[in-house]
Parts: C-alpha cells; sequence; structure tokens
C-alpha cells in the first residue's frame, strides 16, 4: 500500500466501479423515462447480459495482447458516450442499443481488467492481499451506485446528472490507468509459495 501504483488502481477502480454499476440496475426505469414501449425495454435491457458475456470473452482476448490501459480506453473509455448519450433523452432505439451494449461491455471486462492489472503490477507472492485491498474500493463504488442514481432520481425524476457524473467519472478512471506504465517483472514464483504467502506464511519466504 506505499506503492503510488496501488492508489492509482484504488482511485481509478472507484469512479469506474461507480459509473458502470449505478445504470446497469435502474436501465429498466431509464428506458421507461426516454419513453421506450414496454417490449422494447425487454428487448434492450437483455442486451445488458449478453453484452456483459461479450465483454469478458473480448476483454479477456485483448489483455492477452495489448497493454492493460490501452484495453481500458477502448473499453472503459467508451461506455463514457453511452452514459452521454443515455443522459439526454430518447436518442432511437439503435444509440440506444449501442449505448447499452458499450456499458455491458465495461461491466464484463472490470473484474478482470483489475484482476490482472493487479498481477502485471504487483506480482503474485501477496496477489490475494492486493486484489482484495483493491476490490474494497471497486465494491464501494459499485455498492453505492445504485443508492445515488435513486436518490437522484427521487429528487429530479430524472437519471441524467448520474449518468453525465457516469460519463465523466469513465474518463477520469481511464485517464489514471494510463499512468501506470510498463508492466513490471517479477522473478518467478512457485505455486507453494502463493499458497504459503495466503496462508500467512509469506515472512518464510524468500526475499
Amino acid at each position: 500500500m506505499r506503492s503510488w501504483r496501488f492508489w492509482v488502481l484504488a482511485i481509478a477502480f472507484l469512479p469506474i466501479s461507480f459509473a458502470v454499476g449505478g445504470p446497469i440496475p435502474n436501465m429498466e426505469n431509464i428506458l421507461k423515462l426516454a419513453g421506450f414501449a414496454p417490449g422494447q425495454i425487454v428487448s434492450l435491457a437483455s442486451l445488458i447480459g449478453l453484452s456483459v458475456i461479450g465483454g469478458r470473452v473480448v476483454g479477456g482476448w485483448l489483455l492477452d495482447r495489448i497493454w492493460a490501459p490501452a484495453v481500458a480506453v477502448v473499453l472503459i473509455g467508451a461506455p463514457a458516450v453511452g452514459c452521454w448519450l443515455l443522459a439526454h433523452g430518447p436518442v432511437g432505439y439503435g444509440l440506444t442499443a449501442t449505448s447499452i451494449v458499450l456499458i455491458g461491455f465495461a461491466a464484463g471486462v472490470e473484474y478482470d481488467l483489475m484482476a490482472f492489472m493487479t498481477a502485471r503490477y504487483f506480482g503474485m507472492r501477496r496477489y490475494a492481499s492486493i486484489y482484495g485491498a483493491l476490490y474494497g474500493f471497486f465494491a464501494a463504488g459499485a455498492g453505492f451506485a445504485p443508492v445515488i442514481f435513486g436518490a437522484a432520481f427521487d429528487r429530479s425524476g430524472s437519471y441524467a446528472q448520474p449518468l453525465m457524473l457516469s460519463s465523466v467519472l469513465l474518463l477520469v478512471g481511464v485517464a489514471l490507468l494510463l499512468c501506470l506504465g510498463r508492466y513490471r517483472n517479477f522473478p518467478a514464483v512457485s505455486a507453494g509459495e502463493v499458497i504459503a504467502a495466503a496462508e500467512g506464511t509469506a515472512d518464510t519466504l524468500p526475499a
């Protein structure tokens, strides 16, 4: 936790998880306010699950081949456009579907992205502890987002403000990830060493 990279990741994934976690549970109401018919709402909302699966598959394939922050710019940054479009009311079925797919892709890749970057920038010896600490920040953003979205709607009758905020937060999050630089190199760690570290006996491991 003394590493600046830890805090960059923590601060980056807090707004990212907020921005992705807020619209999804409120999507049906967002679509209803946009004037879509019940049948259209069902078909549009179903795109969330499909795009989450797509985000996991495509995101994993890209992470094996491309620098992770660059993948984040595409798959996490692009939903900022989707949130912005949804915030500005009815934009047609096609653009709305595209916005939902972009948000779903981000939801599919965000967990994997954080897990992958934890390994690349901190290694495997203390992986479980570091990932668990980072996930705490992630969970805070994702946990508070639906509440804040709901409170904003109760106050104004619209999701425009939290959606615009999400658009900005996604861009801030990916900009922070770009500051991480090149992956770090670590000595090979055996499975036994990883298990020992997870069991709290890491102090017996060689430096």
